[in-house]
Order: C-alpha cells, then structure tokens, then sequence
C-alpha cells in the first residue's frame, strides 16, 4: 500500500526536502480541503523555505478549520512576530497558552513579543513563567535564556532610554538584582519579595547569596524558623558570609539563643571587622546577657563606623540608663530623635521623643499607675505586677515597708514557679523550706536563689525588727526587677523579653 500524500510531505519535511513536502501537501489538501493538519505542515514548510506570507495563510486556514489545536496559534504567533505584527502574534500566544497552560515556548515567544512592544513588566513575568515550566522540565538550557532575558528587561526597566550613539551598558549583576528585591521587601512588599527568591532559587538551587536575601525577607515577614533555616543553608553553601552570621545571630537572640548568637556574631566580625550592624547585634546579645559595659563598646564602635545610625545610639542609651548614667542614655536618645527626624522616620521619631520625657522626668511611674518598671509583669502576673509597685511607692518615705512588700513579691513569685513546674504545696510549708525544694530539685540557678533568700531574709529582719534603709531598698527593688524579667524568660514564655531600663525611684 503506497504512503499517502499527507504521509510522503511528513517524510520528505523530515529529510529537509521542503519544496517536496509543500508539493505532497498541495496535494493532500485537493483530495481533503477540510484537512487542518495538512495547512499547518505546509505552513511549516513555506516558513522553512524563506515564504512566511505563505506559512502565515497556511496557518490561518489550519486555524479556520480546527480552532482547538494549540500548535496552529502557536505557529502562527512566531511567524507574525518575524513579520512585526506584534499585535497580531500577543493574539495568537494569548490564544494558545488558553488551551495548553503548561507549554514553556508559549510563554517564552510571548515575553519575546511583549519585550517588542515596550510592556517590560508583563515580558519578565512571561519569562519567568516560562522558566518555571522548562525547570520542572529539566531543560536546563531554556531556562537558562529566559533568566538571561529577565535580567536584560531589569536592568533596562532602571534607566531611561538612552540614545543608539551612546556605548553599550553593563549588565547588571545577580548582587544588584538581589539588592533591589531586598529594597522591595524594606518598602513593604515583602510577599512580592519572596516570590522572587523562590523563583530564584529554584533556578539555581546552590547560591547562598539567594539563601541569604530570603532568610532576610522571611525574618522581616516574622517567620524565625524559616529564617534561620535559609540562613542555615546559605551558610553551608558558604561558610564566609559573614551578612548570613550577623543575621542568623540576630535571630538566634530573639529566640533566646545568646550563646549561638554571640558566636555568630562574633564571627561575622572576624570575617568584616568594618562592619557597624554586626557591632550593634553583638552588643545588642551583651546587653540581653547583662553585660552592659561591653555592649556600650560594641554600640561605640558601630557609631564611629557609621555616624549616621540612631538605632545604634538607642541600643546605647538602653545600656547607659541599666548603668544608671542616666544623662549620657538621655543625651543618645536625643541623637537618635534628631536622625529620625533628618531621615524624616516620623514613627521612630515620635517614640524616642516619648521615651525621653520618661527618662528626663526620671518617673518611675506610667499613667496606668503601675511602676514602669515593673510594668512588664502585668502581662503575667497583676498581683505580682502590683506587689511590686505598692513597694516601689513606698521607697521614698518608708524603704522599711518597702522591703517588707519585696519579701511578699519573693514569696508570691516563689510560688508562681511552683506552681509552673508542678510542685504540689506543702501545708504550713515557709518560704525558705519553699526556695531551698525549687533549688535542690534544680528549678532556681544559684543567682536566682541567692536574690530569692536576700529578699526572704532582709524582709523578715524588716518586719521584725522595722529596720532597714534606702541603699538597702534600691538593692531590692533591682533584685525584684531581676527575678521578674527571670520569671518570664524562664516561664512566661518570652525568652527575648528586655525591658525599658530600671529608673530610681524618687530619693527622699
């Protein structure tokens, strides 16, 4: 049975003899002028042979004979698109990824015409969902094309025209591209920030510096765990990024981590001694671990390198006023307000201006009328909260009550931690049988029980003997403090909590 003449075009098409397969085809369509298959590989044909006025009336006839195939509109938007009908050719792409969503070409010969007629935004989207879909094919090479002509699109979408006598511009670099998704999050696109570095790195799955950016993105967007868990692989793709060290150490602080924070952060300066935001995350973890002197260092430096940085000057004047050098903390904070207000920051200005008057006015008490310094407890405890406030009232004329009102809030507190930790109470059980069971069974660090039995017994002597004076006062009200920010790392479940810094109350 001798091949037809549709069959005898496919064949002589396959061996390059296109001439011969228009012929065989002419033929086919005069036995069948209803063939829709035939016009398309004729048209496939005139197109080889240098006739796109030919390919492009093929494919139209196809088209008007079978509306449904995908390949005709397909066919006929490339030919369209070498004519500059590109009107014509976005109709025909349109048309065919309606019937076929998932063919990579489609979208790639339609970012192609939209890059003709100017639309750059909608081509780098074309372009970047045909990479998608030629990645989850695997085929490594497109993808590769597309990326290149999303970066080309990027990098002319910054600048105006320039005139044709002017020389070429660089390309920009993946550091640039990186750098303008990051600014996109810090503007508050950060959803739109990270569906671009997914996209990133699913096209290349072994840069860190994408790891990086979108650690940096997830923890702006809250998600610490995610975050650390990029920054993580960032690290093991390149354990010298140092910007991965300082953020990852900034993460691990908040999660209460302020070993493995400090290590981090203190390999990141190892890696870029210059580098102020390091200076200021490891003091930011001296200043959670108390070691305030250190942490001013730390802030000292970061402001040498970058003058211009209120946040720093605010982390400094938080550790000044824990030192109670209360003029050189309010001196920062005004600093700080007058480069928001330059940087025109109006949200952070407003709240330095009002975290001055708190520390000009040198109040220990909030309009609620609980003691800003505890104030934090409030959350947790109302009774401890108050407790600790009716003895911080009583400093200035009767520091005896006020003592005797600390030993109440070490026995509320000692108490509260039972309870937490499961310890059923003892009947007519004291409050030093109390501490010495919640340390022996390992509860109390030996500082926590050392401030516990302080307050238990210059309370008792207080009560009894109605003894006691200011200095001694001011000592306990610290240690209140203390084992209050204790409690809620330890049991409040808020391991990063840090306080506004402790202010004395009023001296008699």
């Amino acid at each position: 049975m001798e091949p037809s003449f549709f069959d005898l075009g496919i064949e002589q098409a396959r061996q390059g003899d296109y001439q011969g397969a228009i012929a065989a085809f002419s033929q086919a369509i005069k036995l069948n002028p209803y063939l829709a298959e035939a016009y398309y590989r004729r048209g496939l044909a005139y197109f080889k042979t240098g006739n796109p006025h030919g390919a492009v009336f093929d494919y139209t006839a196809a088209i008007q004979r079978d509306r449904d195939r995908m390949e005709f509109y397909y066919a006929r938007a490339f030919v369209r698109l070498e004519l500059k009908n590109f009107s014509g050719a976005l109709e025909d792409v349109q048309a065919a990824i309606r019937l076929n969503r998932n063919y990579a070409p489609a979208y790639q010969l339609k970012g192609a015409i939209e890059q003709k007629l100017t639309m750059k935004s909608v081509a780098i989207s074309s372009f970047k969902k045909a990479a998608q879909l030629y990645l989850a094919q695997k085929d490594a090479e497109n993808c590769r094309v597309c990326l290149q002509k999303i970066e080309q699109l990027q990098f002319s979408a910054l600048d105006p025209p320039e005139k044709t006598s002017q020389p070429p511009v660089k390309m920009q670099s993946q550091e640039e591209i990186l750098a303008q998704i990051l600014q996109k999050a810090e503007a508050g696109d950060c959803a739109g920030a990270l569906q671009e570095l997914d996209w990133a790195i699913q096209i290349d799955s072994q840069d860190a510096r994408i790891y990086c950016c979108r650690g940096i993105v997830k923890s702006k967007m809250g998600d610490r765990q995610g975050a650390i868990a990029d920054l993580n692989r960032a690290l093991q793709l390149n354990p010298q990024n140092a910007i991965a060290l300082r953020n990852r150490g900034k993460l691990r602080l908040q999660i209460g981590d302020c070993l493995g924070a400090l290590a981090d952060l203190n390999q990141a300066l190892q890696l870029n001694p210059q580098d102020a935001l390091s200076y200021v995350g490891r003091g930011d973890v001296y200043s959670a671990m108390g070691n305030y002197q250190d942490a001013i260092i730390d802030f000292s430096k970061a402001i040498k390198l970058k003058p211009n940085n209120p946040e720093a000057y605010l982390s400094r004047a938080q550790a000044y006023a824990h030192q109670e050098e209360i003029q050189k903390a309010i001196s920062d904070r005004q600093t700080a307000a007058s480069q928001f207000c330059e940087k025109q920051d109006w949200n952070n200005y407003h709240k330095t201006l009002e975290s001055l008057k708190q520390f000009q006015s040198r109040s220990p008490q909030t309009s609620t009328g609980t003691s800003s310094n505890f104030a934090f407890l409030q959350a947790y405890d109302s009774q401890l909260a108050q407790v600790a406030t009716l003895a911080e009232q009583y400093y200035t004329n009767d520091p005896v009550t006020c003592l005797m009102k600390m030993r109440q809030f070490g026995e509320l507190l000692a108490q509260l931690v039972a309870k937490k930790v499961g310890l059923y109470p003892i009947p007519d059980e004291t409050q030093l049988d109390l501490l010495n069971r919640l340390y022996n069974t390992g509860y109390f660090p030996d500082d926590i029980h050392k401030m516990f039995q302080e307050i238990r017994r210059v309370g008792n002597q207080a009560a009894h003997d109605y003894k006691g004076e200011h200095r001694l006062a001011l000592k306990h009200l610290k240690y209140a403090r203390e084992l209050g920010i204790w409690f809620c790392r330890r049991f409040g479940g808020d391991t990063f909590i840090v306080p506004d810094p402790f202010i004395p109350p009023s001296e008699p």
